[in-house]
């Protein structure tokens, strides 16, 4: 990737749906054995850095995000279920606390270091089918539904886009912008297999990237129609 990256020229389209503007883009990459690069696009430069993180939000950029994981060394999977304040002995009712130094916000700051700390404290799978299955659950505390935020119109009307919500139950006549996770996606890079869920379905579709490799032309399904069935042999049969 990096040595294509070096020959392949780069351009960067400016986005209609945001106004014109050329927004800063951030690629991850990894390989099937367990290498990671961040591609990063910014005022019409790119940068390539080696991720030994493993784990990639958008903005700011890659470099930040590396500074500001060295305000998290406290982190630990270990709970602490007990403390001391004065004559007083505190005990935590419950499993869990290790996890309450992670920062809760759905901003990309807030996610990278919940990602670094998932990615290094989840238990290791020991089968592929496994691996993937732990993935997912790793995944959910990374899905955001629609309204849990939403942004106020600037500058009055705006046009709908599809990605706004009603409004709050005394302006129910308002639509806001809201971001949500479109849809999640798995890769076993190993076994060539992807898997992606929709944000209308709770379960992945899984495709077969190597049975698909002989295929001449492109095939495409809308997302919504994706439930959870064999996503292989539905492209084959189309």
């Amino acid at each position: 990737m990096k040595a294509a990256l070096a020959d392949q020229p780069i351009v960067l389209e400016a986005l209609a749906l945001l106004g014109g503007v050329v927004s800063p883009f951030h690629y991850v990459v990894h390989d099937a054995a367990g290498a990671s690069l961040v591609i990063e696009f910014d005022n019409g430069k790119m940068t390539l850095y080696d991720n030994p993180v493993g784990v990639m939000t958008n903005g700011p950029n890659f470099s930040w995000h590396l500074t500001n994981l060295d305000n998290y060394t406290h982190l630990s999977n270990v709970d602490r279920t007990t403390a001391s304040f004065g004559d007083y002995k505190a005990i935590q009712p419950d499993s869990g606390i290790a996890t309450a130094g992670l920062p809760a916000s759905g901003t990309s700051v807030g996610r990278f270091v919940r990602a670094a700390y998932y990615a290094q404290f989840t238990e290791r799978a020991p089968s592929a089918d496994e691996a993937v299955q732990t993935l997912a659950h790793v995944m959910n505390n990374f899905d955001r539904p629609r309204g849990v935020t939403i942004d106020y119109p600037q500058g009055g009307a705006h046009v709908s886009t599809g990605l706004e919500v009603a409004g709050l139950a005394d302006d129910t006549a308002t639509l806001y912008a809201t971001e949500f996770t479109s849809w999640t996606n798995l890769s076993d890079l190993a076994r060539k297999r992807f898997f992606i869920r929709a944000y209308k379905s709770l379960n992945y579709t899984g495709f077969d990237l190597a049975a698909l490799a002989s295929l001449t032309a492109p095939k495409a399904v809308a997302l919504a129609h994706l439930d959870g069935a064999d996503g292989t042999a539905r492209l084959l049969n189309m």
